[in-house]
């Protein structure tokens, strides 16, 4: 049996892709933990191709193709699902969107999973080599009822990714976040996977390790149990946090100890009403000065990240942005575009007032406009996020960033020239495509 595993991607980094200049910093292990579950029975041949590292390899030589992806890799992964359909593939779609929209979905697939696919993924293949493959695939038990199978790293080229050492702990998200497609996902359920497994894998790893997990702090007793184990092995790890974490002087000090040496922080907003409208009142504004100055002084680096787009937002909160981000020194900056992801609270509230403009789903990728703002224009929307990506990484901006005491200078400079020549490069093509 030939197994041919997609994990699709938006169409800007798909080109870039194809340019054979990748934009993805991590290795995804979605794909390599599928490939872990194939049944070894079944003896198949598995191969995995990443759209955001490489392009689409034009045979589609496999007996059964799955395709998972999110929301704005939805149209090429169904473009990818009718070609292989129509060529007599089998086809089997999962991921976020998928879990989102099924019955959308279902229209370009043999079958779909919903949800993880610990359970049901094995099930699956074995369902398709008795000829008996069902439409809908589903399980809502723990992904960590039993330890994951050992990864095959060896079939993610390494050359594509910064980070190739990446693991879980966690899955899911106790918090509520309107614009946040998790709880859809996960059901409102979330698990920690066991420490001493984890532990085993980040040993045979190496020193430098991210989470991918989305937002494991929020699991403190777990996590501060992980990270005693992990003071031993004197690695450096970076992951995601919510700015709660940076509250506690004592957890934050235990992180650092374990190794971590930068985190990317969802602060969303500098307007405590519209983190209240989303049900992110725990980011309390008047302390996130506070918190970042905690984390640096650990050692800990911040990426931080922003939404534009709130109803709260007017144009002014671009320059109130930018101000707060070179005076606070954040480390990093990501802005991105509210995108009410189909599903969410924030989609069902901005279709109700008809204030949807498209769902084409290739603009759902939290770089474009697909709603009506309430104190802007789109357009304005548009240019602001623009003009504060140009003032936040210009040169003399980095530097006021990035000097400080104990600052990680070399992951420094390159994450912002990093992020910078991404980010004019689609400015530009932006540009000369509206034009």
């Amino acid at each position: 049996m030939k197994i041919l595993l997609i994990l699709s991607a938006s169409k800007r980094y798909r080109e870039a892709a194809i340019r054979r200049k990748q934009f993805r910093t991590y290795a995804p292990t979605t794909l390599l933990q599928l490939a872990a579950l194939v049944p070894p029975e079944l003896e198949a041949e598995v191969r995995i191709v990443d759209l955001m590292g490489e392009p689409l390899p034009p045979d589609l030589d496999a007996d059964l193709i799955g395709i998972s992806t999110i929301t704005c890799g939805a149209p090429e992964a169904y473009r990818i699902a009718d070609e292989a359909r129509a060529r007599g593939k089998t086809v089997v779609l999962g991921g976020s969107h998928t879990t989102l929209l099924p019955g959308e979905a279902l229209q370009h697939a043999d079958a779909i999973v919903l949800g993880y696919a610990e359970k049901t993924w094995p099930q699956l293949l074995q369902d398709f080599k008795n000829h008996q493959l069902q439409r809908i695939y589903t399980d809502d038990s723990s992904p960590f009822d039993s330890p994951m199978p050992p990864l095959n790293r060896r079939l993610l080229p390494k050359r594509q990714y910064l980070f190739t050492n990446t693991v879980e702990a966690t899955r899911g998200c106790p918090n509520g976040c309107d614009f946040c497609v998790l709880k859809n996902i996960t059901r409102d359920k979330s698990w920690t996977r066991s420490i001493p497994e984890v532990v085993k894998e980040i040993e045979a790893m190496g020193k430098e390790i991210l989470f991918l997990d989305s937002s494991p702090t929020e699991f403190k007793d777990y996590m501060n149990r992980l990270w005693q184990e992990l003071i031993p092995l004197n690695i450096k790890w970076y992951g995601a946090s919510t700015f709660r974490f940076t509250t506690d002087e004592e957890t934050v000090r235990l992180a650092s100890r374990s190794g971590c040496r930068g985190l990317l922080i969802g602060f969303e907003s500098l307007n405590q009403t519209s983190l209240s409208g989303i049900h992110k009142e725990f980011n309390n504004t008047q302390r996130f000065k506070e918190g970042i100055q905690r984390l640096h002084d650990n050692g800990i680096a911040v990426l931080g990240c922003f939404v534009f787009g709130f109803d709260e937002d007017d144009p002014s909160i671009f320059e109130r942005t930018v101000e707060f981000v070179i005076d606070a020194k954040i480390d990093i900056v990501k802005y991105a575009v509210l995108t009410p992801l189909p599903g969410t609270p924030v989609f069902n509230r901005l279709k109700a007032e008809n204030r949807v403009l498209t769902e084409d789903w290739e603009y759902y990728d939290t770089e474009q406009v697909v709603f009506r703002p309430l104190k802007m224009s789109p357009e304005q929307l548009m240019e602001g996020c623009k003009q504060a990506f140009y003032e936040t990484y210009k040169y003399s901006s980095i530097f006021k960033r990035i000097m400080r005491k104990n600052a990680p200078w070399l992951y420094s400079v390159l994450g912002n020239i990093g992020f910078r020549r991404v980010g004019y490069t689609y400015y530009k093509e932006k540009l000369k495509v509206e034009g």
